[in-house]
């Protein structure tokens, strides 16, 4: 499920397999390589979570994610997550026009070896990203930007784009097709990508997010909903010993555990700053289904301690301080697990996370959302930043973002604000938090299911909202864990808006003479820390502090008014988050990946 790099460049043979071994630090895990006239292929290969590679005399095939492939659609005893013939049954479906119905996140990679040719097909929206750098007859892709950009950089090092530096720390992400790095762009989603002698010979979509409706009611689409959701985790899960849940004092992890398969034992994994209010709601969670509860305290030095490989794990391209789970995969033994799950993206696709809404709010609980009409044009408060970044390269970062929503825009006229930030996936914050999961263990997560991302776009954004939608689907599910609150918004996630109606302020006025009388207000009740507080620890001062020498690396993006490291990190026009951010770019820009960067 982790990472491949392919170069045309038959010479770069034996630096292929080192350079993919930078991801992990260190690393033990086997990673095979091949070669022949079409190039060279290096593929991390092992159990844990290594791609499935199939190789006969004709092709080579590298499958990176664990997906339902077709041939299993109708199969009561599906392969193994990590089967070796996998690889190949996914290039089947290709071959048999099936991709429509590849379920979960994945990507492939196909080599024919007899005319050189290369072919690459991203699932529906780019949950395992592809990278490529085509130039002067010489191509080179990877599943993680720093490993493509650094064998792109072989024979001259790409430079660095100080428009997707300024993007991302504004944004947490870079607009697609950029990176971080001149010349290196990522593959859009649902494609079949080919290239022939190093050129691209073509390009075809086999699925987009069009604004079709599916459904009568929301009734019928809830009942789509549960049917996938269901079916997903059976085809997934069944046959698991033992199944691990990272598991969270909210609706979305619980409902997951609770539709595990009855036979196999459950281990519920929660990390939280203290025994909070998110610690004990998990906790009763995972008694009322009969998992194992384990859990671990986070400390203020967490993040800090991890952040430079948690950089070297995801990528410079993505936000360090989203990989929740690298230093607790590896205390709490993540990777010995068959598979682990989790609930990622629940309120994404089917709570409409995204939605532009009026909200009737009851302290943190939503009594009601009504969706707005969508503005057409992509709305970017350049003022804000101004004394931080240059004009002209704030001008180039609103006009990557509004090509990117003009390109949505075609496919869903109506609520391309929306699908902006979920097509490609890639733009979303909490993908960040999959990418470094895939790279330590078997992650599975049923709500990137195909299934019902293809119901999500196209069902109308009103059901979405409230929660409907999800209700719809999964009401009956939540039977034995009813009365165990939301640890967040103090809802209970099996009953709706009436209920709660009533519930909610009970709740809200219970917890606010806790906060008061135990003097709590100070400690984060939910599942992340304070980053304010991070930022300020020691162990990240420290870091900061090492950067400041690589500071002039990148101050050809800055303001003239920004003239010393101090004014730039500590601006208070920056979040605490974007300053994280900051700090990444200068660790970047300090970096042995690129050759500077362009004027």
């Amino acid at each position: 499920m982790s990472d491949f790099v392919f170069s045309s460049d038959v010479s770069q043979g034996e630096s292929l397999a080192p350079d993919l071994r930078r991801v992990y630090t260190p690393t033990d895990r086997p990673v095979k390589c091949f070669e022949g006239p079409w190039g060279t292929l290096a593929v991390f290969h092992d159990s844990i979570c290594g791609c499935s590679v199939y190789e006969d005399s004709a092709i080579i095939v590298v499958l990176c994610g664990a997906p339902v492939v077709p041939a299993d659609l109708h199969s009561h005893s599906p392969q193994p997550i990590n089967h070796p013939d996998r690889a190949f049954a996914a290039w089947k479906a290709y071959l048999a026009n099936e991709l429509m119905n590849v379920r979960g996140p994945f990507c492939l990679l196909q080599i024919d070896k007899s005319v050189s040719r290369i072919t690459v097909v991203t699932d529906h929206l780019s949950f395992i990203p592809v990278y490529v750098n085509s130039r002067a007859g010489r191509l080179v892709l990877s599943t993680h930007p720093d490993i493509a950009a650094h064998t792109a950089g072989h024979r001259g090092l790409l430079r660095l784009d100080p428009v997707a530096i300024t993007d991302f720390i504004i944004h947490h992400h870079v607009v697609a097709p950029h990176t971080l790095f001149q010349d290196l762009f990522q593959l859009p989603p649902g494609t079949l990508t080919s290239w022939h002698m190093g050129k691209q010979i073509s390009q075809t979509s086999y699925w987009r997010p069009l604004e079709v409706d599916q459904f009568r009611s929301i009734r019928d689409a809830g009942a789509a909903v549960r049917e996938h959701f269901l079916d997903y985790i059976h085809k997934s899960c069944s046959g698991a010993p033992e199944i691990g849940v990272l598991l969270s004092g909210g609706e979305d992890s619980r409902l997951t555990l609770a539709c595990l398969p009855d036979e196999c034992a459950k281990h519920a994994f929660t990390i939280t700053d203290t025994m909070n209010r998110e610690a004990r709601a998990a906790r009763k969670v995972a008694n009322a289904y009969g998992a194992k509860w384990h859990f671990q305290e986070r400390d203020l030095d967490y993040y800090p301690k991890q952040f430079r490989a948690a950089i070297a794990l995801v990528g410079f391209q993505n936000e360090a301080n989203q990989v929740h789970a690298l230093r607790f995969a590896q205390t709490a033994k993540l990777a010995t697990f068959p598979i682990v799950a989790g609930g990622l993206y629940s309120d994404t696709f089917l709570k409409g996370y995204f939605v532009k809404r009026k909200d009737l709010r009851l302290g943190n609980f939503n009594l009601h959302s009504s969706a707005l009409p969508e503005e057409n044009v992509y709305k970017f408060d350049s003022s804000h930043y101004e004394s931080i970044f240059r004009q002209e390269i704030l001008s180039e970062v609103f006009r990557r973002r509004t090509a990117h929503l003009r390109l949505v825009q075609e496919l869903r006229p109506l609520t391309a604000q929306e699908w902006s930030r979920l097509w490609p996936i890639t733009h979303h914050r909490d993908v960040v938090g999959y990418q470094g999961n895939r790279r330590l263990f078997r992650t599975f997560e049923p709500f990137m299911d195909s299934a019902l991302i293809k119901i999500s776009a196209g069902t109308p954004q009103q059901w979405k909202l409230n929660r409907a939608l999800f209700r719809a689907a999964f009401c009956e599910s939540f039977s034995r864990s009813r009365f165990i609150l939301h640890a967040g918004e103090g809802h209970f996630p099996a009953f709706g808006v009436g209920f709660n109606f009533l519930a909610v302020p009970a709740v809200q006025f219970s917890r606010a003479v806790k906060r008061r009388v135990l003097g709590l207000a100070e400690f984060a009740q939910g599942p992340w820390p304070r980053f304010d507080l991070v930022f300020k620890s020691a162990a990240m001062q420290t870091i900061v502090k090492e950067e400041e020498a690589k500071f002039d690396l990148i101050r050809s993006t800055l303001s003239d008014e920004v003239t010393t490291y101090e004014k730039f990190v500590d601006h208070p026009a920056l979040s605490y988050s974007q300053r994280f951010l900051a700090v990444q770019m200068i660790e970047l820009a300090g970096s042995s990946h690129h050759a500077g960067l362009s004027q």
